[in-house]
């Protein structure tokens, strides 16, 4: 029986600093491209992507620190979704 395919997140981002970049880093993302026009250059990333029960366990962890009203124990990467 054949293993499993990853499927892969991918991210846009355009116009960033050096702390968006280590949030960036940070979140898991890898740089696989950079394309440049007017002056600015997007920036092209990507990351495995989580399996059924690893967005399940991510999931029900947000909902309990909301829940509580704790901050989320690592920087929160929302901004960061594809």
């Amino acid at each position: 029986m054949a293993a499993p395919t990853r499927a892969w997140e991918y991210l846009r981002v355009s116009g960033t600093t050096e702390t968006d970049l280590a949030a960036v880093g940070r979140a898991g993302w890898d740089l696989v491209g950079v394309t440049t026009g007017g002056g600015s250059a997007t920036l092209y990333f990507k990351r495995p992507g989580l399996d059924f029960r690893e967005r399940v366990a991510l999931e029900q962890q947000l909902r309990v620190y909301d829940r509580l009203g704790l901050p989320l124990p690592h920087a929160p990467d929302a901004d960061l979704q594809p």
